[in-house]
């Protein structure tokens, strides 16, 4: 899978003249051109030449999509822009957040035991059971979010160098929790007294595309998906969505399918009144709506045809800031269950293609009676069945 996305040295030349700490510009009139010929040195310098005298201050390129990102300052006219032939489009930079769900008792002081701790949505998949097939390992799991705390003692040993999409010039470490969380529910390496997730062998690659307050852009996510293809992660965790799309959105998720990406969802927690969010809502995706204990869809889950699974996601005791641990609820929590579980399917097959996977989970899940096909999907992850079905 791994691919190397040219670059014109036009564009390059451009993005030379961005302003380093580009993360402390406003996010406010951002937007996103896309080209007709990415390939044309000489009409490339001419189109920039024309956006530079619009005030197009060059954040960074999206060459899956042929596209550069733009701070404008002043009046943007987009009609104006595309007077120019080689300019084939202008999309707004879409604000994208996470969107976490606090339980009412979130914080909790880990029992002394010399016990691996499994947390109950770990267990309710059957992870345990699937461990004598496969624990992930050798599995490269991008995590695009909001970082990772990188010295979290139960995730220490999984973590791989990652990327501030943000600011390139540091680390990916997490400044608001959600991204640690996630990460802990797909690959916490358990130990004594310590939690454990549903691929504790799997490598974690944090992604930090959002601040700390949990927002991103569509075209830092973008990047960051384009940096997951060029690393050869196929496997990425998205528990984030927007509620708009628009075409530059939809063609970045769709190169990196095409590229053998596989790319797991939260479908959102707009509830049954709700409509889904992006990108759980495209097919190449899989959409995970979220389940309590008692193997309900939770109230806040978003219904509709595009979801394509659920999982536990409700009081999900994971990783946190500081070494610590919290309980949060939302699909963002049900999202990493799916994760994990196809990265030991992964390890079991790592040539196994969307499709493939999905067929896999499909098969395999349990279908909850009395709920309908837009709430539960293909039915309740079921870890052990899926792994149990490769060997």
């Amino acid at each position: 899978m791994k691919v190397r996305f040219h670059i014109p040295l036009a564009i390059a030349a451009f993005l030379a003249t961005t302003y380093k700490p580009y993360q402390k510009l406003s996010k406010r009139n951002r937007k996103i051109i896309v080209f007709r010929n990415w390939h044309m040195e000489r009409e490339l310098h001419k189109s920039l030449d024309y956006l530079k005298h619009r005030g197009a201050h060059p954040i960074h390129a999206l060459p899956s999509i042929r596209a550069v990102t733009c701070q404008f300052y002043g009046n943007c006219n987009k009609r104006d822009l595309l007077r120019d032939p080689n300019i084939l489009r202008v999309d707004d930079d879409i604000e994208v957040t996470i969107k976490p769900l606090p339980f009412l008792f979130p914080y909790m002081h880990m029992p002394i035991t010399s016990r691996t701790i499994v947390p109950w949505g770990v267990e309710k998949v059957h992870a345990p059971e699937a461990w004598q097939y496969a624990t992930g390992r050798g599995v490269k799991v991008g995590v695009i979010d909001t970082g990772v705390d990188l010295s979290h003692p139960m995730l220490v040993a999984n973590l791989r160098q990652g990327i501030n999409i943000i600011n390139p010039d540091i680390s990916p470490q997490d400044d608001n929790g959600h991204g640690t969380h996630v990460a802990g529910t797909i690959a916490a390496s358990g130990g004594p007294g310590s939690l454990i997730g549903v691929a504790p062998e799997a490598e974690l690659y944090p992604v930090k595309a959002f601040d700390k307050h949990g927002k991103a852009l569509l075209s830092d996510i973008g990047k960051a998906v384009e940096w997951c293809v060029e690393n050869d992660i196929r496997l990425i965790n998205m528990s984030f969505g927007t509620s708009s799309s628009n075409q530059t959105l939809q063609e970045i998720y769709l190169q990196a399918y095409e590229r053998g990406a596989v790319m797991i969802a939260a479908s959102g927690n707009n509830g049954p009144d709700g409509a889904m969010g992006y990108p759980g809502r495209y097919p190449f995706t899989i959409a995970v709506g979220a389940t309590d204990e008692e193997d309900e869809i939770a109230s806040f889950s978003s219904r509709g045809v595009p979801v394509n699974i659920c999982a536990p996601g409700v009081d999900i005791l994971s990783c946190w800031l500081h070494g610590g641990v919290k309980r949060l609820k939302g699909t963002s929590m049900a999202t990493p269950h799916v994760t994990g579980t196809v990265a030991l399917m992964l390890e079991r097959y790592p040539q196994l293609y969307f499709g493939q996977i999905r067929q896999v989970l499909s098969a395999t899940t349990t279908k909850l009676p009395g709920i309908a096909r837009t709430m539960q999907g293909m039915g309740l992850l079921n870890t052990e069945k899926a792994i149990e079905m490769l060997f």
